[in-house]
């Protein structure tokens, strides 16, 4: 057979036989194809020619050439960061290209991202991935372009390949294209930076946390954080749970930290200047690439206020110190800088040993003597307010005080002299009254006189160790002496008692006579006692007596001008007169200016000698 004449030589068939032929042909042209078979020649007579030829139509669809690439967005690769794929599917021609759909075959290790799919034309079927491309000219493209996260390292292949079309193509060749990523490790550092609660202030430590973490996938290595301090802080102290820190630096220099691992440096520092300060915490090196670089620094901001040494002085008035005796305190607080210092608040209150009675606080500032606080707004560098605040002990024993700054709006870096105490011993006080009584008269010379000398303690605490003296007129004379407590010293004319309880009563009676005319007088008084005695007025009586040779005339002492100007004595005189007479007044008495009494009664022989 000749392809070119299309003969086909059989030569001998027998009766009965078969002979096959079987070409393989390239349609050229689209549409409808008909070929002819026929016997054209044949050496022996046949008799059904009829059956010499047969016909076959086929209908040729057209042909196209599809080509397809892939290809990855420039790298380098590393694990967990996103890579974006670029499909593309052109029709080289002749004709256009029908139902033509991509499928990308994604490898084991880089899954896409689902819903980042982007075409220019068709669509991504969510489940299998394909693309949908529809019709294509000749010499048109269509584009994909999806992300991938790379979940391995190492080479990874990716391929997209012709689906399917409904032409032809005659170059398959084309229809399959792949692109091969290295993939290097990767490691998410995260860096975290908290601040230990305020108020922050010069002088004061601040303790900084510093927290890193790695999110994996891979480990890092080779890792430094740097915190490096700014202006305005000095380093006190650093402590990395792994790693070394160079305070010269900043360097935290952690070397490896394991997937899921958390590592911390606690760094100290002391604020030298008040205003906003900043401490910045970064990754400043490591070998992995990190997918994340917006949690590799961490910022924390403070706001520094000033500093003040403020220091408090607590001094009290000379002792001793006895119950009911008022007590003076003078609280001193003094700002030794640098800064001023406002909000200044000083606790001095007052134990329930003590009743408050007065303060002079300094005009600017206020004492509340109920919660003991004095508060001063505003105390300059070197600036000194002092406060001094009246109590009266009401108790026996020891009385503590103490005056202490309890706030401030600055920081005191010195709080050793922040409090200063007081403590004073209260002696007894108790308030003892004499009195000195006379019995009735009238007197004549001679006559039994009885006099009664009572000591009363007033309170409000029992006295001791009493002393007391007193004067009896030179020509008295001693009949009998008793006391109801104590002991009298009849040598040196002094009764001692030497306790005498709150609300009780010491009594002396003497009884004895007197020869003398005039006025006589006899007096006591507290020399002394033990405890502290806060009314003294009260301490000493005395009472006169008049004789006369044959009448007696009571006055009660004391007797100056005032009391004599009115004064009515009630008497029996027989001086002068016919016989005795009870008479309302003295004659004239009554009429005499103060001195002139004074002189009268000189007249009738006054004498008082001391005993």
């Amino acid at each position: 057979m000749r392809d070119r004449t299309g003969l086909w030589t059989i030569g001998t068939v027998s009766s009965g036989g078969t002979a096959t032929l079987t070409l393989v042909a390239t349609p050229t042209v689209a549409g409808q194809v008909n070929t002819t078979a026929s016997v054209t020649t044949n050496n022996a007579n046949d008799a059904a020619i009829a059956n010499n030829s047969s016909s076959n139509t086929i209908t040729v669809g057209a042909s196209t050439d599809m080509a397809v690439t892939i290809v990855a967005a420039p790298g380098p690769y590393y694990q967990g960061q996103p890579v974006q794929y670029t499909i593309t599917a052109t029709n080289n021609g002749p004709n256009t290209a029908t139902g033509v759909s991509v499928f990308d075959n994604t490898p084991v290790g880089i899954p896409y991202i689902p819903g980042s799919g982007v075409v220019s034309q068709g669509s991504i079927s969510p489940t299998t991935g394909i693309w949908s491309v529809g019709t294509l000219l000749a010499g048109q493209s269509a584009t994909l372009t999806l992300s991938a996260i790379p979940a391995v390292i190492g080479n990874i292949t990716t391929k997209a390949s012709i689906y399917q079309m409904n032409e032809n193509d005659p170059v398959a060749a084309n229809n399959i294209s792949t692109t091969t990523i290295q993939v290097l490790p990767a490691a998410n550092v995260e860096v975290t930076n908290a601040v230990a609660s305020g108020p922050y202030f010069i002088g004061q430590n601040v303790v900084y946390t510093v927290t890193v973490e790695n999110f994996g996938p891979r480990p890092a290595t080779n890792l430094v954080v740097n915190e490096l301090l700014p202006a305005g802080l000095t380093f006190v102290s650093a402590s990395p749970s792994s790693g070394s820190f160079d305070d010269n630096n900043g360097n935290w220099t952690i070397g490896t930290l394991n997937t899921g691992v958390s590592q911390t440096l606690t760094l100290v520092a002391t604020p030298t200047v008040s205003g906003a300060l900043s401490l910045i915490s970064k990754v400043t090196a490591q070998t992995e690439f990190d997918p994340v670089a917006a949690n590799n620094a961490d910022t924390t901001a403070i706001t520094v206020g000033g500093s003040a040494d403020l220091a408090i002085t607590n001094t009290v008035s000379s002792g001793p110190y006895y119950t009911g005796q008022p007590v003076t305190y003078t609280v001193s607080v003094s700002n030794n800088g640098p800064g001023e210092a406002t909000g200044v608040v000083i606790s001095d209150l007052l134990p329930a040993s003590l009743t408050y009675n007065s303060n002079n606080a300094p005009a600017g500032t206020s004492y509340n003597a109920t919660t003991g606080e004095w508060t001063i707004a505003t105390l300059t560098n070197g600036q000194t307010q002092t406060i001094t605040i009246t109590a009266t002990p009401n108790i026996t024993g020891t009385v503590l005080t103490t005056a202490e700054i309890t706030a401030t709006d600055v920081y005191d870096a010195n709080l050793l002299n922040n409090s200063a105490s007081n403590s004073i011993t209260v002696g007894g006080a108790a308030d003892l009254l004499v009195d000195v009584s006379v019995s009735a008269g009238p007197y004549n010379a001679g006559d039994v006189i009885t006099f009664t000398l009572n000591v009363t303690n007033l309170g409000p605490n029992t006295s001791t160790d009493i002393n007391v003296g007193g004067s009896l007129p030179a020509g008295f004379v001693l009949n009998n002496i008793s006391v109801t407590t104590g002991v009298y010293d009849l040598a040196n004319r002094i009764w001692t008692i030497s306790s005498l309880g709150n609300s009780s009563v010491a009594t002396m009676v003497l009884t004895g006579s007197l020869s003398d005319g005039g006025i006589n007088t006899v007096s006591a008084n507290i020399i002394d006692q033990g405890i502290y005695d806060p009314v003294i007025s009260n301490n000493s009586d005395a009472v006169n007596i008049l004789i006369d040779h044959e009448a007696v005339y009571a006055i009660n002492s004391p007797v100056n001008e005032s009391d004599a100007v009115n004064a009515l004595v009630i008497a029996t005189v027989s001086d002068g007169h016919n016989g005795p007479e009870e008479l309302i007044s003295i004659p004239g008495v009554e009429c005499l200016p103060p001195l002139a009494l004074a002189q009268f009664l000189l007249n009738h022989f006054v004498s008082v000698f001391a005993w």
